[in-house]
């Protein structure tokens, strides 16, 4: 419940920013904090997910939604993409790569769960894993759009510099960062892909 209550207002914060970069007018230090504070809150899920019965699978299967929406929205997003999906907070992302992002995240996980329940008595219920991707994927598109919003907001191109070409680990994690929470939610509440 408390994470729920993070969750959602995290989520209208974020909304807010997107909507409008001049609606959070704090000094770099209170921006600095409130980020940081919601970004710890929000990870702490990374490892609550792994208590909860399958949720080691389901954190498996969220991070290869996810990764697998990034890498096959920005490639087909490159080649195919001609509608902009959100022009002034990332320019390069488009609608056609969005949807292929989506359409990719359901095949990996489909993928992931048939190699990861391989030998195991889970019986899975497809249409809640479709459902389940779909959500994830958009959920974690909205995460990597807000993340570039709060850069935005902040004035700076990456998080940090610790990894060469990519910026620091949160821009790493920014679509997981709202899709593992969720995760944890969905899985809390009963709502479950295994049968």
């Amino acid at each position: 419940y408390i994470l729920i209550a993070i969750y959602l207002p995290a989520v209208i914060a974020f909304l807010i920013g997107m909507l409008r970069a001049d609606a959070f007018k704090l000094n770099a230090q209170w921006k600095t904090a409130a980020l940081t504070l919601m970004i710890l809150l929000l990870i702490r899920s990374f490892s609550e997910i792994t208590f909860l019965d399958k949720g080691r699978l389901l954190l498996g299967l969220t991070v290869v939604v996810c990764i697998s929406t990034d890498i096959f929205a920005y490639l087909i997003g490159k080649k195919l993409g001609r509608h902009k999906l959100a022009p002034k907070i990332s320019p390069g992302k488009s609608v056609e790569g969005s949807m292929a992002g989506v359409l990719f995240s359901i095949i990996f996980g489909f993928i992931f769960i048939a190699a990861a329940t391989n030998g195991m008595s889970y019986h899975t219920n497809y249409g809640v894993l479709i459902l389940y991707c779909i959500v994830i994927s958009c959920v974690g598109q909205f995460g990597d759009l807000s993340l570039s919003a709060v850069k935005r907001i902040c004035g700076v191109k990456d998080f940090g510099k610790i990894l060469p070409g990519h910026g620091g680990l949160l821009d790493r994690i920014d679509s997981m960062l709202m899709t593992v929470p969720l995760s944890y939610i969905i899985c809390y509440c009963g709502v479950n892909i295994f049968v």
